[in-house]
């Protein structure tokens, strides 16, 4: 059985998000961790963003003030205002210069690493 000082400190989480006073997904007021990588594939999942392993960036139609900047600063072709989704996955890098440039936040990273003193911190 592993003790509290087996426990490597090093070792990091890719999380989804940390949502305090939860009163969804179980009984009472809590604080949830949601990790990315989820197995499952239940038909009322409410975090579709957490079913990948790798970090993404996320694009929300209703945010996006379509000034074109994230258009002119992606070097690899991925965005693309007429494409249905808006991110080409498959040309993206994930360099986030589109999410650091976006000034309304309608790009956003969906994935952190974390160190757990760090999620314990959040929590």
């Amino acid at each position: 059985m592993a003790t509290q000082t087996d426990f490597n400190h090093n070792k990091k989480a890719l999380i989804f998000e940390v949502k305090g006073n939860s009163l969804d997904d179980g009984p009472g007021i809590r604080t949830v961790v949601f990790f990315k990588g989820c197995p499952l594939n239940c038909v009322w999942c409410h975090n579709p963003e957490s079913k990948s392993k790798k970090v993404e960036i996320s694009f929300d139609k209703n945010e996006c003030i379509k000034c074109g900047a994230c258009l002119e600063t992606c070097t690899t072709g991925a965005l693309d205002a007429d494409n249905p989704f808006y991110i080409d996955r498959a040309r993206c890098n994930l360099c986030m210069r589109c999410i650091e440039i976006c000034p309304s936040g309608a790009l956003s990273q969906v994935g952190q690493y974390r160190d757990l003193d760090n999620l314990m911190a959040v929590i």
